[in-house]
């Protein structure tokens, strides 16, 4: 693959997945010069998938195509026209504050706390797995993302340069982790937090598997471990915070991204602000600076 060399693992491995489940089946035998624009959308109007998915994985085709375009092998790509299914923008799926409550309640350590950090501090699953002791710190209450984890990239520095970051800690958290620290018997600074045999994170498919069975416990609805980090935009938003202060915390490129991925939160919250700044404009007796 022309891409191998230039792609992250964990984006090679998907690639590999997509072709070999979804493209190849089709287009393997048919020579690239027989491919035509017809023969795409029908491939595409079949494809049994997500929205979102049918259109990754014709991206991915396409992407192919163009380089053989360009390696010359076909004068023209074929994929001109297509008809893609649309998107919904569907609302982003969170927890309230209290079900956290419930969800922590039906989980083990050291899941337990690492949900709690997902969840008080906005941090990536690949993040919090990634964190040791001396990430955070204590005195300046604070969270310190400088690496994530996967199962295929292994530990790596974040993809961004707004991901490297620090993120304040809330009393609560501190509080949790200082106590598991203890309960740990004072790991060393470049300790894992989350860890079965002290040098590698938790599993992620083991990390969900726990996450799905608490929420059966505790009889909340389903959402997925990234959800949590939702949970903790809602309240941040709730809470007053400017979209720029959550995207430093969350470590978006830029507010804009921010406001893309949770701007109908930042329409529920802003009702109180307008009310306060009608009083301040209008002073104490709620009328309107007439003009004569």
């Amino acid at each position: 693959m022309a891409k191998g060399k230039s792609l992250k693992p964990s984006t090679l491995h998907d690639y590999h997945s997509v072709f070999e489940h979804h493209i190849l089946p089709h287009f393997a035998k048919k020579r690239l010069g027989k491919i035509t624009p017809l023969s795409i959308q029908e491939w595409v109007n079949g494809l049994d998938l997500s929205p979102a998915t049918t259109q990754k994985t014709y991206r991915y085709f396409r992407a192919c195509i163009r380089q053989a375009e360009t390696w010359g092998e076909i004068e023209k790509s074929p994929c001109r026209g297509i008809e893609l299914p649309r998107v919904n923008k569907e609302e982003l799926a969170y927890l309230q504050p209290e079900d956290v409550g419930s969800l922590i309640r039906e989980c083990r350590e050291p899941e337990r706390t690492l949900f709690c950090v997902l969840a008080y501090s906005g941090l990536r699953l690949g993040e919090g797995l990634a964190l040791r002791w001396k990430d955070v710190d204590f005195e300046m209450n604070a969270i310190k993302v400088e690496r994530s984890y996967s199962i295929y990239n292994g530990f790596t520095e974040p993809k961004t340069y707004s991901s490297r970051r620090a993120v304040p800690l809330f009393p609560s958290l501190a509080t949790l982790l200082r106590d598991y620290y203890h309960s740990l018997g004072h790991p060393g600074l470049d300790d894992l937090l989350f860890t079965t045999n002290d040098e590698t994170p938790l599993d992620k498919s083991n990390v969900r598997r726990q996450f799905y069975a608490s929420l059966d416990a505790a009889r909340l609805k389903h959402v997925s471990v990234h959800s949590l980090r939702h949970t903790f935009a809602s309240v941040m938003l709730e809470s007053g915070a400017s979209v720029k202060a959550l995207a430093n915390c969350l470590g978006h490129s830029s507010p804009v991204m921010t406001l893309n991925v949770y701007s109908h939160l930042i329409a529920e919250s802003i009702e109180p602000v307008l009310l306060k700044a009608d009083a301040l404009m209008t002073g104490a007796n709620g009328k309107l600076v007439r003009i004569k």
